[in-house]
C-alpha cells in the first residue's frame, strides 16, 4: 500500500521508489501512450495498484486509455465541470431531485468526501425519469470529475515538492 489515512508516502518519493516500474509501463504502452495525454503519476497508479503485477498493470492501464478514448466526451463534459450533453433538463432535475448524493468537501489531506443521503433517495421514481444507462453515465461522469480533480491535486503537491528541493 503506498499510503495509511495518517501516514503518507510523498508523491516524490513514490515516483523515485517506482520509477522502474513506471518506465517499464512507458516502454510497454508506448503505441497507447502516443495518443494520450498521461504522465508519470498517471503511471504511477497502475504501478502501486498492481505492485508485482507489472503485466496486469499493463493490461488495466490499456483499458482504462480506451476507456477514456470511447469516452472523450464525458471527459471532456467532466473537464469543463458542465453536465454531459447526452442528458435532456428532465433528467438532470431527477438527478438531482432523487438521487441526494455529491462530492461535498475534502478532508485535510485534500481527499474527495462524497456524500450519500441514502433516505432521501427516491429510487423509484428516479429509475422512472432516466433508464439504468443514463444513471450508470452519471455515475462515471461524477467519477470522472473526482478523478481530475485528484489529478489535479496530485500535480500540485508534486511542483509544491519539486520546487521546495534545492
Amino acid at each position: 500500500m503506498s499510503w495509511l489515512p495518517l501516514e503518507r508516502t510523498g508523491l516524490d518519493e513514490l515516483l523515485f521508489r517506482q520509477r522502474h516500474a513506471v518506465a517499464s509501463l512507458r516502454s510497454g504502452l508506448q503505441q497507447e501512450l502516443s495518443q494520450a495525454q498521461v504522465d508519470d503519476v498517471w503511471l504511477l497508479r497502475y504501478a502501486l495498484s498492481f505492485e508485482d503485477d507489472l503485466q496486469g498493470a499493463e493490461s488495466a492501464a490499456k483499458r482504462a486509455l480506451a476507456w477514456r478514448k470511447d469516452n472523450a466526451r464525458l471527459v471532456e463534459a467532466a473537464r469543463n465541470r458542465e453536465a454531459p450533453a447526452d442528458f435532456t433538463d428532465e433528467e438532470l432535475a431527477a438527478i438531482n431531485s432523487f438521487f441526494v448524493a455529491a462530492y461535498h468537501c475534502c478532508t485535510e489531506y485534500g481527499d474527495p468526501v462524497f456524500l450519500s443521503r441514502l433516505c432521501a433517495y427516491d429510487l423509484t421514481a428516479l429509475m422512472s425519469s432516466i433508464s439504468e444507462a443514463k444513471l450508470e453515465l452519471w455515475l462515471n461522469f461524477t467519477n470522472e470529475c473526482c478523478w481530475q480533480y485528484c489529478e489535479v491535486k496530485a500535480l500540485r503537491k508534486l511542483l509544491a515538492a519539486l520546487e521546495a528541493q534545492p
